[in-house]
């Protein structure tokens, strides 16, 4: 089994209560995959699952990028303010 990390920022941080979390993945995700796991994993994200997005090495992801243990992964939440 493998084990994906990924950086919390704002608002995603604040409700997890840590910054990086390890998501265990028995079979290679997608970007889509891991945002669905992140939320089984932490309830506190759903209210705002449909702006949520992932960066996968610097890069917005889309759902169906492949993700490798290796990569560098963000977790982005919505942004506000002017």
């Amino acid at each position: 089994m493998s084990v994906i990390r990924v950086q919390l920022f704002a608002a995603a941080r604040d409700l997890v209560g840590s910054d990086v979390v390890e998501v265990p993945a028995t079979e290679p995700l997608t970007a889509s995959q891991l945002k669905q796991r992140l939320l089984e994993l932490y309830p506190a994200l759903e209210p705002m699952a449909p702006a949520l997005q992932l960066a996968v090495n610097c890069r917005f992801a889309s759902g169906d990028q492949q993700i490798e243990p290796q990569d560098q992964v963000a977790c982005i939440p919505p942004v506000s303010g002017g």
